[in-house]
This record gives C-alpha cells, sequence and structure tokens, in this order.
C-alpha cells in the first residue's frame, strides 16, 4: 500500500464525536456522579477525572446560572459553568496561574470534557 487512505477517516470520526458530544449532551461532572456505571471510557479511565468527580459530582450543574448559550457572540461560547468547573480544580490542585491549569486540563483531557469545555475542531 502506497497511500494512506484510512488518515482521512480519522478526521471525520474526530468530527463526527465532537458533533454527537455537542449537541446532544454537554457534559458536566453531575451526571458521572450520578450514574457512575455510565461515564466514557476516557473519564472512568482517568485516576484524576475519578478523583475530581467524587469533589465536584455532588454541585448540580445542570442548573447553574447560565448566559444564552445560542446566541452567536463572534466566537465559541463557552459556558460559565466550565470556566467555574476549573476555577475549581485550580483551587483544589493547587495550580497557581492559568498557564498552570491550561497545561493541567490538557494534560487531563477527560477534566476538559467534564468541565462543559465546547469541543473544538483542530486547525
Amino acid at each position: 500500500m502506497t497511500g494512506n487512505p484510512i488518515l482521512p477517516h480519522f478526521l471525520l470520526l474526530a468530527n463526527h464525536c465532537l458533533a454527537r458530544w455537542s449537541n446532544t449532551h454537554r457534559p458536566d461532572f453531575h451526571t458521572p456522579w450520578l450514574y457512575p456505571d455510565r461515564p466514557p471510557r476516557f473519564v472512568a479511565d482517568c485516576p484524576v477525572a475519578r478523583r475530581l468527580l467524587d469533589l465536584l459530582g455532588p454541585l448540580d450543574w445542570a442548573h447553574f446560572p447560565e448566559r444564552n448559550l445560542q446566541r452567536n457572540w463572534g466566537h465559541l461560547t463557552t459556558p460559565h459553568a466550565a470556566f467555574s468547573a476549573a476555577a475549581l480544580i485550580q483551587l483544589n490542585e493547587g495550580l497557581v496561574s492559568m498557564g498552570h491549569l491550561r497545561r493541567y486540563l490538557i494534560e487531563h483531557p477527560s477534566l476538559i470534557w467534564l468541565c462543559g469545555f465546547p469541543p473544538s475542531s483542530p486547525s
């Protein structure tokens, strides 16, 4: 085989998964905490995510005060709950700056999903 005919399929698969996550259900810490037998595998396999589920899961994230997420703000709309969850992670983990928080979230992508940050396609 001389070409890479399978490579374009990875991008299609990633876009399909991202669209499914963002359109049908906005993830949060509360739902996997309520139903511990049903989290996505990448969440269940991450010890950090499981530990933070115990901390942040009891909070009812679905009723967090929110701005209109359907409005076009000129860029990707991020829920306030996602920023609040990330700030609580920053405090709990003793991360001293937003840069440290960003690196921590990148190193633990299951936390990005649990916080409810909207997925962005790679550029």
